[in-house]
């Protein structure tokens, strides 16, 4: 757990107390500058556009 006081520690303890995990998110490849455009910004977007 991070230090109390820090962003990670009010971010970790927003995910514990509305019971979300991290895992449970998808993970999109991205190796070209393209893909990563893709994979963080337009999420709903087929990866075969």
């Amino acid at each position: 757990m991070p230090p109390a006081g820090t962003l990670g520690r009010a971010f970790a303890d927003h995910l514990s107390s509305n019971h979300l995990d991290l895992n449970a998110l998808p993970r999109l490849l991205a190796t070209t500058d393209a893909e990563y455009v893709r994979a963080h910004l337009l999420p709903a977007v087929p990866q075969s556009c």
